[in-house]
């Protein structure tokens, strides 16, 4: 029983101290870092299916040589974008996937307020519990 206490307090540091800092600062920036830097492939490929203004919150890693017609077999790179004000309506996100040979853009509604809700919550986290506290000291 000590061993699972052991790693659950872990656990519990490591979500407190680590995820939530992670994210309640790190999505900021990366929007901030989409907005000053814009990848103009995917605005291109999003403006022909959507009008808005794309809010970056998601980078993932994938296979560069992947092929639209293969996309079973492999992970694509990929961007997440919230697209204001598209997103008000739906709480949806977009994906700009890169194949090797196209680029194609998918719409998820719902996934926006997952991605919202998360960073809020870590928002409210991570001001409550540990700037409250590092203030409360001083």
């Amino acid at each position: 029983m000590s061993f699972v206490r052991s790693y659950l307090r872990f656990f519990q540091v490591a979500l407190l101290y680590v995820f939530v800092p992670l994210m309640a600062l790190g999505l900021p920036l990366l929007a901030a870092y989409g907005a000053l830097s814009p990848f103009e492939g995917d605005r291109a490929a999003m403006s022909a299916e959507q009008s808005g203004v794309p809010v970056l919150v998601g980078v993932g890693s994938g296979d560069e040589s992947c092929v639209l017609a293969e996309r079973t077999r492999c992970v694509p790179p990929n961007r997440t974008y919230l697209v204001f004000p598209r997103f008000l309506s739906n709480g949806g996100v977009s994906v700009v996937n890169k194949f090797s040979d196209s680029t194609r853009v998918e719409s998820l509604p719902g996934y926006g307020l997952l991605y919202f809700g998360v960073w809020a919550s870590c928002a409210w986290l991570f001001v409550r519990k540990l700037v409250v506290r590092a203030v409360g000291r001083a």
